[in-house]
């Protein structure tokens, strides 16, 4: 009975520090894009937007799930077996602890979808941006690209 109420609250503890930890988002000025193409030109530019598509951004992992889930899994390792048996099930479930944190954190910061803009510039050159918000963006605007942000003239 104590060997299922201490697997209980050690699964309990793990999913709800997951839950709880807040993801790292370079996206979250709302002005600003969260991704861009490489530039090598600096300072004010002109163009027009070509294309707007929603896509996808992959989730990302700070690696603090992974840390969680290993000392839960080895903490409910060794509470199997004796001697031998038990180092191995303590590494065992640290490591399968450890994929299993892992993969609940990048689940839940899964799933962004963002705005990718696609401006081709008075110059003929092309750059995307990824967008959080269009703020009334359209296909055709006339753009200035300044400063890391895009602005609708």
């Amino acid at each position: 009975m104590t060997r299922t109420l201490t697997l209980v609250a050690a699964a309990s503890a793990l999913a709800m520090t997951v839950g709880c930890s807040s993801p790292q988002d370079p996206g979250a000025r709302p002005v600003a894009p969260v991704t861009q193409s490489p530039s090598a030109y600096q300072g004010t530019q002109y163009g027009q937007v070509r294309a707007i598509n929603v896509v996808d951004r992959p989730g990302t992992a700070s690696g603090a799930g992974a840390v969680l889930g290993a000392v839960v899994g080895g903490a409910l390792g060794t509470q199997v077996g004796k001697g031998d048996g038990r180092t191995a099930a303590t590494v065992g479930g640290a490591v399968a602890g450890g994929v299993i944190g892992n993969e609940i954190e990048k689940r839940r910061t899964s799933g962004t979808e963002v705005y990718r803009v696609e401006v081709q510039f008075d110059d003929g050159r092309t750059a995307t941006y990824d967008f959080k918000e269009l703020n009334g963006l359209q296909i055709g605007d006339r753009v200035r690209w300044q400063d890391n942000q895009l602005y609708r003239m």
